[in-house]
């Protein structure tokens, strides 16, 4: 298990501790102190090998508080309003804002995981054994070889954009619980993005394409299978227009198929409750989704009312360009996904990457993030089971908070929020004042704990969690309490 990273190993520790001896959680800080000083880990650079060869625009904070206000606004309506009124919500005019519930909110971000051929983690922890048992090199343990990841100058990524929301358990109660993993993912693995124009003329190149080989003989003087093109080898029109779109979705895709999953999707997990008919879509500003094309779509399929997006009383604040969308880079605002979902996500597939790494490679229950595809999957597996309903609930009750936040800060971008669940500052345990640096997630105790195994790695992890390696984080437990410092230590990003 050399493969596995400090905060996976704090994870599994907490929850041998609260399992079996009913101990509160130790810090990532305590584990790092102590493979620092214990005699039988070495710790180095993961060794590389070759294949192969802030300053805010003005325009631009502004906007970004005109359409924090105007969130806070639609809150303060919401917080008068009955959600069962709102029948109407789709045909209200663009001259009104409209009333915001939080558990009436469904957001979509996109999530990008470079390949890594290799195992994760910037820093290798080797354990020393003798006989099976951890022992310094000065008594006679030996160190595992090491393991090298691979780097490429190009390298590929798994693509895919994910939904985020809460619920309430009874109305205006305040506790909330997540439901991002009911939102289905939208896999565009190895795909372009075009827009509708771009996509038709991929489409017109393709048949070109097509059309041009079909001219040309084979090398016996027959006649080509694509003579007369797609119409010639498909003389059913329905059936060539659907090949042709199955040739060119194998690289391209249209922003249309993005834009109608995220209706699809969000009006699912919406039905049947008090927000059926007046939910609201958040998408931070991804260009291709408001070029026009994809505006009239969005206004054609009934999408187009229920998108939060600077509206006509907040239009003499920003500049044109932002007027009918929203305001790009604001990660923040993306609840649930990218302030902390996706970090919760990655956390997971690396520890399950790191779990099933002795797993060969074509067995199905291996996590792996050798190919973009395989890259996605483990994205998409570990959505299933993080961030928790907790997790996710947690981050969405930041939102209304972080918009006043933005305001106040005449809409510049406001430290550390991003990943600090809402707040400007984290005073130390001791009371000695501030963090001097950007607090992380795993640094609060409560959350290195592990994350729901996932089915396709459950044989793996009640291998590694048997009697035999129970007494090793005993062990680790009891000597980690000697330590605890203050982490100058990260892992790795994907």
């Amino acid at each position: 298990m050399q493969d596995i990273q400090p905060t996976q190993v704090t994870a599994l520790l907490n929850e041998y501790r609260l399992n079996v001896h009913n101990e509160p959680p130790v810090s990532r800080a305590a584990v790092m102190n102590f493979i620092n000083k214990s005699p039988i880990i070495d710790k180095s650079v993961r060794q590389k090998r070759k294949s192969g060869s802030k300053d805010e625009d003005s325009k631009w904070a502004k906007a970004r508080k005109a359409q924090a206000q105007m969130t806070l606004d639609m809150f303060e309506l919401g917080d008068t309003e009955d959600p069962a009124d709102w029948d109407n919500f789709a045909t209200i005019g663009e001259d009104h804002i409209k009333p915001l519930w939080l558990p009436g909110i469904v957001a979509w971000d996109e999530k990008h995981t470079n390949i890594r051929l290799g195992p994760g983690g910037n820093m290798e922890y080797r354990i020393s054994v003798k006989d099976g048992v951890p022992t310094s090199p000065a008594n006679g343990g030996v160190l595992p070889p090491r393991h090298s990841v691979t780097t490429v100058k190009q390298p590929g990524q798994g693509r895919a954009a994910f939904g985020s929301s809460v619920r309430e358990t009874d109305f205006r109660s305040g506790d909330y619980y997540g439901v991002s993993s009911l939102l289905a993912p939208f896999d565009y693995t190895d795909k372009w993005m075009e827009t509708p124009k771009e996509f038709q003329k991929s489409l017109d190149h393709e048949k070109a394409d097509k059309l041009a080989v079909g001219a040309i003989k084979t090398p016996t003087g027959r006649d080509s299978v694509w003579k007369g093109g797609y119409a010639g080898r498909y003389p059913d029109p329905v059936v060539a227009d659907q090949k042709l779109r199955e040739e060119v979705g194998k690289k391209k895709v249209n922003v249309f198929d993005l834009i109608d999953h995220i209706w699809r999707e969000s009006k699912a997990v919406m039905a049947g409750t008090i927000y059926e008919n007046c939910f609201t879509i958040y998408h931070d500003h991804l260009k291709i989704m408001w070029c026009k094309e994809g505006v009239e779509h969005m206004k054609r399929i009934g999408m187009w009312p229920h998108l939060l997006k600077i509206v006509k009383p907040y239009h003499n604040l920003v500049n044109k360009v932002w007027q009918d969308c929203v305001v790009g880079d604001s990660p923040e605002n993306a609840s649930g996904l990218d302030r902390t979902g996706f970090q919760a996500m990655q956390q997971c597939f690396l520890f399950h990457v790191a779990l099933t790494a002795k797993l060969p490679l074509d067995d199905p229950n291996k996590w792996n993030l050798g190919t973009p595809a395989a890259a996605t999957r483990c994205m998409i597996r570990a959505w299933e089971i993080a961030p928790t309903p907790e997790h996710t609930a947690k981050d969405w009750i930041a939102f209304r908070p972080i918009q006043q936040m933005i305001v106040e800060a005449e809409g510049r971008v406001v430290p550390d929020i991003v990943m600090r669940g809402g707040h400007r500052a984290v005073a130390r345990a001791d009371g000695s004042g501030n963090l001097d640096s950007r607090y992380r997630n795993r640094q609060r105790k409560e959350t290195l704990t592990v994350w729901k195994v996932h089915p396709t790695a459950q044989a793996c992890y009640d291998a590694l969690t048997t009697a035999s390696q129970a007494d090793l984080l005993e062990k680790a437990a009891i000597d980690a309490k000697n330590y605890d410092g203050d982490d100058e230590n990260e892992d790795d990003d994907v």
